[in-house]
């Protein structure tokens, strides 16, 4: 992408929705819905059932686990990511959803390789995230699923 094509997009985000804006932080906005469906009935047809606890790995704003959050039993989903703004964003979303009773967990989480949380999880969930890792935090993070 060029310089001005880049300048061009940033412009467009100045003067973009908030919820434009909300989702660019996950990726491009107007794939944003495609993507949301896709980890959702994937995450279906691999076997998530209602009563299991699932792990997101690098959660963003929910733009996948909206969905997740309401289909599972409440408390059953947990969202880590390693940006604060992004969890703001997220916990936005949320509101905005009205799913925030069903006690999601939003984790800011620093380094994988120190996090700890107290369940165990039936899935953990990393959808187009470890390609942003380089070999040792994704080393950490693999550590800590294994955890």
């Amino acid at each position: 992408m060029s310089t001005l094509e880049r300048l061009k997009s940033r412009l467009g985000l100045l003067f973009a929705s908030k919820e434009a804006r909300r989702h660019s932080r996950v990726g491009n906005p107007r794939l944003w819905r495609m993507k949301r469906e896709f980890q959702f009935e994937f995450l279906k047809r691999m076997g998530l059932e209602r009563g299991q606890r699932l792990l997101d790995l690098g959660c963003g704003t929910l733009r996948g686990g909206l969905p997740v959050i309401e289909f599972l039993e409440p408390g059953h989903y947990t969202g880590v990511d390693v940006r604060a703004e992004v969890l703001d964003e997220a916990r936005a979303e949320l509101g905005e959803a009205r799913l925030a009773h069903r006690a999601p967990r939003l984790v800011l989480a620093g380094d994988l390789g120190e996090l700890e949380l107290p369940e165990r999880f039936d899935w953990v969930w990393a959808f187009s995230v470890l390609i942003h890792m380089d070999d040792a935090i994704l080393e950490r993070a693999f550590a800590f699923v294994a955890r």
